[in-house]
């Protein structure tokens, strides 16, 4: 397992997500993301089972889109940029913690 680029990419959508003032999301990523890094085998494999949370089910974070109806379009970028930068993360992380 890759632990270290599933930090990096976590790290990548902590940055978006404070931008987007989605703290909730910002707290559970960042807890993720210690998680996976941590000595203990335990602990990774928590830090991976809130990882896999991450998608599918209602209220996911896999449902987030930023919008201006939502209110939380990232600083700098649009609507479109956010969303693309964060469905790419989503999708690499998916594809690393499933191998």
């Amino acid at each position: 397992m890759e632990y270290e680029r599933i930090a990096s990419i976590l790290e990548r959508m902590t940055s978006l997500l404070r931008a987007a003032y989605e703290e909730r999301w910002v707290e559970v990523v960042t807890d993720a993301s210690s998680r996976v890094l941590s000595p203990w085998s335990t602990t990774r494999a928590a830090g991976l089972e809130i990882i896999r949370g991450f998608f599918g089910g209602m209220g996911s974070l896999q449902d987030l889109v930023f919008s201006d109806e939502a209110g939380n379009i990232p600083e700098g970028y649009s609507p479109e940029e956010a969303n693309a930068r964060f469905q790419e993360d989503l999708q690499n992380l998916y594809r690393l913690i499933e191998r």
